[in-house]
């Protein structure tokens, strides 16, 4: 565990410009020569070095101890390493739930002391307090994906069995990665820069996203991905949307099946509302006309294709809400439409004549 530390902030320390020393050997004016020790040919010479130490130690085999230190230490470092990031991802698969949930745990932002806990780690004779921490927040959430879909189509392609639906760790560790808080300004502008590799990503993984939303024990947290990439994501909202139409009158195809969970059939509903109409928790994100349009045509399709299923789902009242909404819309753009213009509405004709002066 020690060793992962130490290596951790080595790397953390190789990585900084601020504190190497010219090629030459001569300090930077801007750094005093304290904090310079090597240039930046001696640290491409110890990057590798300590990226060795840290797979000879950090292993799916380790003692859970270890692998925790590591989960925790190594968070804030692998988005310079993608070899690291990948080795850090299948780690945190695999290790036991207690630890992924601790690795996971959303901080309480308001509250800094409780972000940090000292925990005691015993392996072997030694044993010392170590800082523990949520370490998703420290993550390159794009990395982190890219990492997973690596994953999951290696193992699509190595000559196993294809995946025909994600498992409970690769769905927390991408409700993880997927994690878009308004409190984190800096972060969610860092991912603005990566919008195209997540609409990419998005393209290739979708179909495991709608098919766990058939699956009682995975709905909530599928739901929660696709709010991401569907409504909270917003330079990549629209496109997500187009891509995701026919997939969607497919699952609402599935999911209305008598042999679904209802809970199944609740939680799609109250998703296909909260996008039409908007969260209640996420009110400051605006609702645009690709997202109704949206619900709108999933729905539409749906209940043309499968006219008895959808006649005995709970989304007629939501339809019927949609399609007030939508004359509502109507009705106030005619409204507008006649004041620009200067005419008057009468039983559904557009007489167009002077208003009466007073």
């Amino acid at each position: 565990g020690q060793l992962l530390i130490l290596s951790n902030c080595a790397l953390q320390e190789l990585c900084n410009d601020k504190t190497k020393l010219n090629d030459d050997g001569e300090d930077q004016d801007s750094v005093p020569r304290l904090v310079q020790t090597y240039t930046s040919g001696e640290s491409k010479k110890m990057i590798p070095e300590f990226l060795n130490m840290i797979n000879q130690v950090f292993t799916i085999d380790a003692p859970k101890a270890t692998q925790k230190i590591g989960l925790t230490y190594l968070a804030s470092i692998i988005k310079s390493f993608s070899e690291l990031c990948d080795r850090y991802l299948e780690i945190l698969l695999n290790v036991s739930q207690e630890i992924r949930t601790d690795i996971l745990l959303v901080p309480d932002i308001e509250n800094e002391e409780k972000q940090f806990i000292k925990q005691e780690y015993v392996a072997g004779c030694s044993s010392g307090k170590y800082l523990a921490y949520s370490s998703y927040q420290y993550w390159d959430q794009t990395k982190i994906i890219q990492s997973l879909e690596k994953i999951i189509l290696d193992k699509n392609n190595n000559g196993n069995e294809e995946m025909e639906n994600l498992e409970w760790p690769h769905l927390e560790a991408f409700k993880a990665a997927c994690r878009i808080e308004k409190e984190m300004n800096q972060r969610n502008e860092h991912l603005k820069s990566q919008a195209s590799e997540w609409v990419r990503i998005f393209k290739t993984l979708k179909r495991y996203i709608f098919i766990s939303l058939c699956d009682r024990d995975f709905s909530d947290t599928a739901i929660e991905i696709l709010e991401t990439f569907t409504s909270k994501f917003i330079e990549i909202r629209d496109e997500c949307l187009d891509e995701s139409l026919s997939i969607m009158i497919q699952t609402l195809q599935l999911l209305y099946q008598p042999d679904i969970e209802e809970d199944c059939k609740e939680n799609i509903q109250r998703y296909l509302q909260n996008l039409y109409f908007g969260h209640p928790k996420n009110m400051h994100i605006s609702i645009n006309q690709k997202q109704k349009d949206f619900v709108y045509n999933s729905i539409k399709n749906f209940a043309e294709m499968n006219q008895k299923a959808y006649q005995n789902s709970n989304l007629i009242s939501l339809m019927n809400s949609i399609v007030q909404d939508r004359r509502g819309e109507i009705f106030q753009n005619t409204e507008a439409s006649l004041n620009n213009s200067g005419g008057a509405y009468h039983g559904g004709k557009v007489i167009n004549e002077p208003i009466a002066q007073k």
